[in-house]
């Protein structure tokens, strides 16, 4: 009987193991950086984006709440695009109805003039053709309306005029406690 004893040296295998380890590990690491920058670059390159978007729409309105600006529509085919798009169409629609709704007063003045007009007319010719003391007090109402609708009108088209002034009318600063300093002297 005899015994046969094996011995064999294991750190050649265990460097390579190491090794091995040591690359993945650095592989990984590289890939997860790499992923990192890239996907912080898309959200910046978003964020900056929507930031712009942002600075556009909040530069449309002035303080008075007249619309001054447009939105430039992007180009871009994704959803950030595609909002400013819409956000640009809406910003026309809205400065359409708002030039609308500021040129309302002096059309609707223009407009309801005419038929002021044939009504006044109307009721000279009945006063002259009735003497009838029932139909002078009609007419004599009737009158008082057209001169409530002409009086209406005329201050509809004056403050037409007066917002129209104030627009392009120079704007000056002025001290208010010397205003108010006079007022209360005089």
């Amino acid at each position: 009987m005899g015994a046969v004893v094996v011995d064999q040296n294991m750190n050649d295998i265990r460097t390579f193991r190491n090794q091995a380890l040591e690359q993945l590990f650095n592989t990984i690491l590289a890939v997860m950086l790499i992923v990192a920058l890239g996907l912080f670059f898309f959200a910046s390159r978003i964020s900056n984006r929507i930031l712009g978007l942002r600075n556009q729409a909040e530069g449309i309105i002035d303080d008075v709440g007249r619309v001054q600006n447009t939105i430039m529509p992007s180009r871009k085919s994704d959803e950030i695009g595609d909002l400013s798009r819409s956000f640009s169409n809406i910003v026309e629609r809205l400065t359409q109805y708002t030039n609308y709704l500021e040129n309302m007063s002096s059309r609707l003045s223009h407009e309801l003039r005419t038929p002021v007009t044939v009504v006044r007319s109307s009721l000279e010719n009945l006063s002259m053709h009735e003497n009838n003391e029932e139909s002078a007090v009609y007419l004599e109402r009737a009158e008082e309306g057209i001169k409530r609708l002409n009086l209406i009108l005329t201050n509809m088209s004056e403050a037409t005029r007066l917002e129209q002034m104030l627009q392009t009318s120079e704007k000056e600063k002025i001290e208010l406690n010397e205003v108010v300093h006079g007022c209360v002297g005089g």
